[in-house]
């Protein structure tokens, strides 16, 4: 495992912390490979707990036990390790359709339910204001063009929730959605702002997209639970989840 591969799995153990977790979401928003990394090994570590990982090692650790016996006779070395090959593609095979088949569920959920966020800022046409430049870029749906404004605006503006909330919808439509959960994350810090609802909406499905299929259907609990504009969006999509929980038996 080089160093990069090492840096992710502390972060996904929730073991980054202070300035070192800071300048990791930082790469998020700004590497598209690296957050595709990411994403990635978050997908497989998921897959693998549901695939029996444990007892798959377990039996490996029991076929090398009886190989390392110094007079075992009874079985064969060849065979303990063909047992180990079957062993290794009977979970091989179920995690294969697992993972792909919720990375495939994710997307599909994802791509149902997301909308972007409205334009509750305005434009007007003013060149010398970037901030209405990249709600112009919104508006036509160049989202990629309007992040780049936005990121360009929040060193001099690190607490705008207007510019973090409609930097987090750019991220989801162009496919960074831990760049977005980043960003929503400090939105919902802020409790008096005009996009509460939204900014735990957009949050959920932002989990959804990375894969985080239980944060997400946790943050969409907490929405039907208090009630508001995106309580039947979250109800129906948490009846899509539990659907597609009851058929992959998770």
């Amino acid at each position: 495992m080089n160093q990069e591969d090492e840096l992710i799995e502390k972060y996904l153990e929730g073991k980054l912390t202070g300035k070192s977790l800071e300048a990791f979401e930082e790469r998020l928003g700004t590497d598209p490979a690296f957050s595709k990394a990411v994403k990635i090994q978050k997908n497989i570590q998921d897959a693998l707990k549901t695939a029996g990982k444990m007892d798959f090692i377990q039996n490996l650790k029991a076929i090398q036990a009886e190989v390392d016996k110094p007079k075992t006779k009874s079985i064969p070395v060849k065979r303990l390790w063909l047992a180990a090959a079957v062993v290794m593609l009977m979970l091989v095979l179920p995690f294969t359709w697992f993972y792909f088949f919720n990375v495939n569920t994710n997307e599909r959920l994802f791509d149902a339910s997301f909308k972007p966020y409205d334009n509750l800022i305005g434009t007007r046409d003013n060149p010398n204001d970037r901030l209405q430049v990249a709600m112009k870029k919104y508006d036509n749906e160049d989202y990629e063009g309007a992040l780049n404004d936005y990121l360009a605006l929040l060193p001099k503006h690190p607490d705008s929730i207007d510019i973090r909330m409609y930097a987090a919808v750019s991220c989801l439509a162009i496919g960074k959605p831990l760049a977005a959960i980043r960003h929503l994350k400090r939105v919902n810090k802020k409790g008096d702002h005009i996009h509460p609802q939204a900014a735990k909406w957009y949050l959920a499905l932002a989990y959804l997209k990375s894969g985080d299929r239980d944060m997400a259907t946790k943050t969409l609990r907490e929405i039907v639970k208090k009630g508001g504009r995106y309580t039947h969006q979250a109800r129906e999509l948490l009846k899509k989840l539990d659907r597609v929980g009851a058929r992959v038996g998770v």
